[in-house]
């Protein structure tokens, strides 16, 4: 039985957030935050990236309604037959 790609994309961002929070942590940089997550570019632009990371002095920009300004890192995870459709 072959594993579907759904299951092996749901892998990724625990390892993902793991290997990020690790180096977080040692550096104390501040806040992970992992998907789901507004982020609000404008009315119509609304995103929601697997993993969200914020620098300290940027924590602010995160309100009940999600992140109201850019992050200073957000990670998409595409899979093989959607990519197209994150670059558009």
């Amino acid at each position: 039985m072959r594993l579907s790609l759904e299951f092996r994309r749901q892998k990724a961002p625990p390892n993902l957030f793991g290997v990020f929070e690790h180096v977080i942590r040692e550096h104390d940089l501040n806040n992970l935050m992992y998907a789901p997550l507004d982020v609000i570019w404008s009315p119509a632009g609304i995103v929601k990236p697997y993993l969200l990371f914020f620098a300290k002095e940027n924590v602010s920009r995160v309100s009940i309604r999600g992140a109201e300004d850019p992050v200073d890192l957000g990670i998409e995870i595409c899979s093989p037959f959607t990519k197209h459709l994150a670059w558009t």
